[in-house]
């Protein structure tokens, strides 16, 4: 939205901020959309083009729930996630290739745990490092998990 206001503010469309910032008009669209986050490099040559400083392309107010906790301790994992998926393991769930998103439909259906896709990851490359499962790379892009 930031990037819009900015543009509008200069009576530019999308396509003369592309011709000024060299980021594609359409690649304008999807931030403005907020579909995407630009990435920093981004940032900079919309900052430039508008006559900004990146700080002061992105001084606007938004709400952001900053940590405050600065322990040392770990945070504590969720209970559950590497056990649910070792259980999958030993029912023989991993017999044929599986994805994550199949690991996560069954430790939801099965055991009613929900994983978050990161969560499931890491305990599947914890198997994997173990020698309990191996990684296998599909053409995809998505990895496949089996019993070794």
């Amino acid at each position: 939205m930031r990037i819009r206001e900015c543009r509008e503010e200069l009576g530019w469309s999308q396509v003369d901020l592309a011709s000024h910032s060299s980021i594609s008009s359409t690649q304008i669209s999807v931030i403005e959309n907020g579909h995407e986050s630009p990435q920093l490099y981004t940032v900079v040559a919309l900052a430039v083009a508008f006559g900004k400083t990146p700080s002061e392309l992105l001084d606007f107010e938004y709400t952001l729930n900053l940590n405050r906790d600065f322990s040392s301790a770990r945070k504590p994992r969720k209970a559950g996630v590497t056990d649910a998926i070792r259980k999958l393991f030993a029912e023989n769930f991993f017999k044929s290739p599986r994805t994550v998103q199949d690991v996560i439909h069954a430790g939801r259906k099965k055991y009613g745990i929900t994983l978050m896709s990161a969560e499931a990851s890491g305990a599947l490359l914890y198997l994997v490092g173990n020698g309990s499962l191996k990684k296998i790379r599909s053409g995809k892009s998505k990895n496949l998990y089996q019993n070794r």
